[in-house]
Parts: structure tokens; C-alpha cells; sequence
């Protein structure tokens, strides 16, 4: 059986590794040194057909008390990999794997993480993008190449991200010498700007970690009850009105994608109908009955923008590519959020924590200051109200950005660092939004403010 069925069992295959001559078991048994480029392949259920070989598999991982940090979440076969060389090096082997950047940043691989910082002293974590081809597959993807010493744990890592050549990963000093290309972060800081999803942040400059840290160190979470307390989610799936929707001529109600939204507003002259009979059997009519805010899921640190919010009007229903709030919220403060999430601050945070998408669990996370309802709030709220309704202009976008960094108590360095980091935005418009900030601090110097 075990020849037919091809049974691989690693101490009968290497017996030397994990056995002393004399037959005993090592005192510490295991591999010296893994080293891999584990699949990179989603594991998922195939329903109605419960003995197919992906089944079989995802089974056996999820079943057999041998894979630990795959238990749960949607599983790629990456956390198969690395969840199995913790197992098999021994205490002290090193061990060195090409993974996807996901591992750095994905909500399903929350629990590998906690377990790699738990069981190994993870010395460098490098981030590859594949914009030169470095890798024969798509440009766009991105890698995370990390090196560890099992028997942990983790206090310190060093993270150097943006590497686009072998050349630059060969010019990494090596392990216990002095890294000035690498900016070294404390594991415990991982969880306080990132929450218990202990995300490894893509920190490019010299700077980035400074703010992040500052910005959560300062204001509460949104999803928090010392802050907004609200929570985002899905309206609906698209599989669930495959063949259901009609052309934007037909009569019912729009349902609004992603692609619909832009910074502060939504087009819905292109989007698809609804009927109002189909949409009353998925969904209860109130809970789209007013405005609420939502933002895109999908989107990318490569964007001219990445987090993306606006306004979804009433009487529309967004499908699984938003991500819309779920509590109610007034007119004013849901303005105010609105502008703070378009935000060049909430998206330079967002950059550094997100993998393709940006998750619930990371908008939750995000350091927002809360509403205050005073007349610089209400100016916020009324600047990103006109920006919504396409009667801004220019000049109305680059006072509603320095507005904002203002109330993020940033100093004129921070917010210049966070513009310069945001090339694809033409420079006409970051260079306005800070001539705008030093108008405000200019007329605000009489008020208490940090140190510029």
C-alpha cells in the first residue's frame, strides 16, 4: 500500500538526520538547513465532489494536526510548505524560503506569521517586486524572501523591501553584520500598527516606520469603541445574481462595483440593474434606503491612489468589490470619515500594510481620528460633501488634503514625506495640497501645535 499509494515518511527516508547509529532518536533531530520555493496555489473545496484529489488534500491538511497555522481561512499551499519546515529543521538549522509577499500582509496568514515569529528568530524579511522580470511570471506579483534560526523567538527583524534585482539581494550585508539598507522593527511594534493580524509593513523609506508608529501610537482604531465603532462589509456576492442583472436602461436598481467608484464619488450611468423582486430575496430594502460609505476592495501599492472611498447613494446596492459600512451614520461625520479614508495619510498606511486587497479586518485597523463636530471638522465634512457632488475643483481637493493632515497633527516634514510618496499623483497637485497646508499653519500660529 505504501508503494502503491506513494507514502512518504521523512525519519524512515532520512534516517540519519533523525536517528543516532545506534537506532536511537536524536536529542535534537532535524534538517541543518530547508531551503525552498514552495507552490504558490490556492487549496480550495470543490463542492459535490468530495474525493477529488484537491479535496482529498485539503482534508488531509486541515484533518491531520500536522499543519498547525492551516486550520482555518482560505489555505495556499505556501503555509503547507513553511508550516512543515518549522516541523522537520532542527533547533538551530536555518531555514531560507521564496514565498509570496501574502505571507507578509494576508489575513489567512495571521497564524503562520504569530508562528514564525513564535518558533523562529527571523533575521531578514525582503520584499521583491517583478517589475524587471526577476521572475518569469507576471510583472505585477510580488515576493518576500525570508531567512530564520528555528528555536526563536522573534524580537527584531530586519524588513527591506522595493528589491527588483539579484544584484540587490547579493549586496545584503549578511547576517550579524551592520544593515543600514534594512530598517529593523520590534515584533511588539508589529501589533500595534497592525492589530493581531501582525502584518509585516513594506517600509521603502526611511521615515515610513516613524509615521506609522506615531499615527497608531496617537489616535484610536476605527473599528475600536474608543473610536468610530463602525464596521465594513459586503452587501452582495456576484454569484449570487449571476443571470439576474440587465443593462442600465433596464428599470430596478443599480448595483454599483468597484470600478464604479472613484476618490469621493460614484458612476452609476454604466452600471447594471437589478430587479427590485430579485433583490428583496438577497437583501433586506432598508439597509440600502440611505447614502452610506463605502470603499474598493481590490487595489494595489503600484495605484495612483490606493484606498479608495465615496458616498453610495440610496436606493443602490453594491456588490462584494465594496466594502460599505454597516452602522448608520449622519450626514456630517460620514463626510468627515469619507475624506479622512481618501486621504494621501490613510492611504500612505494603507501601502504599507495591505497585500492585493484591502481587507475589513485592515480598515478596522487603521489609526482615524474620531469625529469631533467643530467647525474644522464640519469644514472637512463640507469640502468632501462638495467633492461628492463634482462641484470642487482643484484647488477645493488640495485644502481638503492639507485640512486633513492638519487633523492627523502631522508637521509640515510628515505630510512633505507622505506626498513624495505618491509619484503617480502629478506634481502640480501635491505640491499644492502643501502650499495649502502652510497657509492653515500659517493662520492656525497663534494655536498650540507640534514642531514642525
Amino acid at each position: 500500500m505504501a508503494t502503491t499509494r506513494g507514502f512518504f515518511h521523512w525519519p524512515l527516508e532520512f534516517p540519519d538526520v533523525f536517528h543516532a547509529p545506534d537506532g536511537r532518536a536524536r536529542p535534537n533531530a532535524g534538517f541543518d538547513a530547508i531551503i525552498g520555493n514552495p507552490p504558490w496555489e490556492m487549496l480550495r473545496r470543490e463542492d459535490g465532489a468530495p474525493d477529488t484529489r484537491s479535496n482529498a488534500l485539503l482534508r488531509y491538511v486541515r484533518q491531520s494536526g500536522q499543519y498547525p497555522s492551516c486550520t482555518d481561512g482560505h489555505l495556499n499551499l505556501y503555509q503547507a510548505f513553511v508550516d512543515r519546515s518549522l516541523a522537520l529543521a532542527r533547533e538551530g538549522g536555518r531555514i531560507g524560503l521564496v514565498l509570496p509577499w501574502s505571507v507578509a500582509t494576508d489575513d489567512g496568514a495571521a497564524g503562520l506569521r504569530r508562528r514564525l515569529f513564535a518558533e523562529t528568530d527571523i533575521d531578514l524579511v525582503a520584499g521583491l517586486d517583478n517589475a524587471t522580470g526577476l521572475f518569469p511570471i507576471h510583472r505585477g506579483l510580488r515576493f518576500a524572501v525570508i531567512t530564520a534560526t528555528r528555536g526563536g523567538p522573534t524580537r527584531r527583524l530586519r524588513v527591506v523591501t522595493g528589491l527588483r534585482t539579484g544584484d540587490q539581494l547579493d549586496a545584503l550585508p549578511a547576517r550579524g553584520t551592520d544593515d543600514t539598507t534594512a530598517a529593523p522593527i520590534a515584533v511588539a511594534e508589529l501589533e500595534q500598527v497592525s492589530g493581531p493580524a501582525m502584518r509585516i509593513p513594506d517600509l521603502r523609506r526611511p521615515g515610513d516606520l516613524a509615521l506609522l508608529l506615531s499615527l497608531t501610537r496617537r489616535f484610536p482604531r476605527l473599528g475600536s469603541p474608543e473610536g468610530w465603532h463602525v464596521s465594513f462589509g459586503r452587501e452582495l456576492n456576484a454569484t449570487d445574481v449571476r443571470g439576474q442583472l440587465g443593462a442600465s436602461a433596464d428599470p430596478g436598481i443599480a448595483v454599483v462595483e468597484g470600478k464604479h467608484l472613484a476618490p469621493f464619488t460614484v458612476d452609476t450611468s454604466m452600471a447594471r440593474r437589478l430587479s427590485h423582486t430579485s433583490l428583496e430575496r438577497l437583501i433586506d430594502p432598508a439597509r440600502i434606503g440611505q447614502p452610506r460609505l463605502g470603499y474598493r476592495d481590490v487595489s494595489g501599492v503600484g495605484n495612483r491612489l490606493t484606498l479608495i472611498a465615496a458616498i453610495v447613494p440610496a436606493r443602490s446596492v453594491t456588490t462584494h468589490t465594496v466594502f460599505c459600512v454597516r452602522e448608520r451614520l449622519d450626514p456630517h461625520p460620514q463626510h468627515f470619515l469619507c475624506a479622512l479614508l481618501n486621504s494621501y495619510v490613510l492611504n500612505a498606511v494603507v501601502r504599507t500594510l495591505m497585500g492585493g486587497h484591502v481587507t475589513t479586518t485592515l480598515a478596522a485597523h487603521l489609526p482615524v481620528p474620531t469625529w469631533r463636530g467643530d467647525d474644522r471638522d464640519l469644514g472637512i465634512a463640507r469640502l468632501a460633501r462638495r467633492l461628492a457632488e463634482r462641484l470642487g475643483t482643484a484647488q477645493t481637493s488640495a485644502r481638503l488634503q492639507a485640512l486633513v493632515a492638519h487633523r492627523f497633527e502631522l508637521t509640515r516634514g510628515e505630510f512633505a514625506h507622505v506626498l513624495d510618496g505618491f509619484p503617480l499623483v502629478p506634481s502640480a497637485d501635491r505640491h499644492a495640497a502643501l502650499r495649502s497646508f502652510d497657509r492653515l499653519a500659517e493662520a492656525r500660529a497663534g494655536t498650540p501645535a507640534r514642531s514642525r
